[in-house]
């Protein structure tokens, strides 16, 4: 954890840009067990931690760079004027539903557990800062495509 904030606070006094996929290098997931445990269960808990601890490197980057590439799609749709419930923002939101279960090591979210998780990225600051691209605020857009997506694909 120390390593990630060092990063991002190096990276801020040089004025870089600081991508979702950035923050996160150094940064130990084991730190939130308990939390994950709490909010999704024991189960969910352990099988996302012996998933990312079967990943190699190159597997851990690429699972890295898809949240920032997600959040980057549904900012264009949004610049294009596009509603959560539209097919470009829902395509954006099936990519997420895609990564959550590979996260979750391999088991995909339920309508209610993703329509949670959707709270969650707007409720959560440490979460909703993922979803901020370019200084635009995309969660509460994530959020509704997350209700979109679970009523009509998960039920």
């Amino acid at each position: 954890m120390s390593r990630a904030v060092r990063a991002t606070i190096d990276r801020l006094e040089h004025q870089e840009d600081i991508m979702t996929s950035a923050i996160f290098d150094g940064f130990d997931h084991t730190a939130h067990r308990e939390e994950t445990a709490r909010r999704w269960g024991k189960q969910a808990e352990q099988a996302s931690t012996a998933w990312w601890e079967r990943l190699d490197e190159p597997d851990r980057r690429r699972f890295r760079s898809e949240l920032p590439a997600i959040v980057a799609a549904v900012d264009a749709a949004t610049a294009q004027g596009r509603p959560a419930d539209s097919p470009e923002v829902l395509e954006a939101i099936a990519r997420l539903h895609r990564w959550v279960a590979e996260a979750w090591g391999g088991t995909a979210p339920g309508a209610e557990a993703f329509r949670g998780l959707g709270e969650v990225y707007v409720a959560d600051p440490r979460f909703r800062a993922s979803f901020r691209y370019e200084g635009r605020d995309l969660a509460p857009v994530v959020r509704e495509g997350m209700e979109v997506y679970a009523q009509e694909r998960l039920t």
